[in-house]
């Protein structure tokens, strides 16, 4: 299981790539408000192809 830090990093990375996507640093919850669900969707597949992250058979596999 993740430590307490390791999910306060992942979390900022995940609002961080947000924020770039939509070139502002806006509160997380406006920028998802703001969004569609295709934006938010291919915003997360997104990051998870920059954090090496890869899906494997309906199996979401760390590859870092």
């Amino acid at each position: 299981m993740e430590n307490w830090q390791e999910i306060t990093d992942l979390k900022t990375s995940i609002i961080r790539h947000f924020q770039e996507e939509v070139g502002v640093s806006y509160d997380f919850r406006d920028i998802i408000d703001n969004l569609d669900d295709d934006e938010i969707l291919d915003s997360i597949i997104s990051w998870a192809k920059n954090n090496g992250v890869r899906i494997f058979n309906d199996k979401i596999c760390r590859t870092t």
